[in-house]
């Protein structure tokens, strides 16, 4: 639960440019309705939700709702989706020392092939590699 109310938290405060004036009544409105997407992705994550699903949840056609969480977020709901996941395999990987095949199927993903990718993808290291650094039994990476 901690966790949940951290990455909304994070999403809200780091991610999100908010309209400083919020004159314009549609500013308010995309505000609100990217911050139903956020808390839904965040709290749904593990079951990989649709743009379809958000749309459904938001009230806003897949398009704008794409469109305007690019904008407000900086990132598509796919990819915030996949920074939430990442974020969550971390937590575990770092804080209930559980294999890695417990590990994906704990974040939601099918296989550990699945996370594997996942951490190249964002990560440029495998969950192995970053379990190591984590627990000290790995080579620290550092860049100069």
């Amino acid at each position: 639960m901690h966790e949940k109310n951290h990455m909304i938290r994070v999403a809200l405060q780091a991610t999100i440019y908010y309209d400083k004036s919020m004159k314009n009544n549609q500013s308010h409105k995309s505000y609100h309705d990217i911050s139903i997407a956020i808390s839904y992705l965040v709290e749904h994550a593990q079951n990989h939700p649709s743009l379809e699903d958000v749309s459904k949840v938001t009230g806003l056609s897949k398009a704008h709702l794409q469109k305007t969480f690019k904008k407000w977020v900086g990132l598509s709901p796919k990819q915030f989706l996949k920074y939430v996941s990442i974020t969550r395999a971390k937590s575990i990987l770092q804080e209930e020392n559980l294999p890695i095949v417990r590990a994906s199927a704990k974040t939601g993903l099918s296989s550990s092939g699945r996370l594997h990718d996942l951490f190249v993808t964002v990560e440029s290291m495998t969950p192995g590699q970053f379990k190591s650094i984590q627990t000290g039994s790995g080579q620290k990476i550092s860049i100069n």
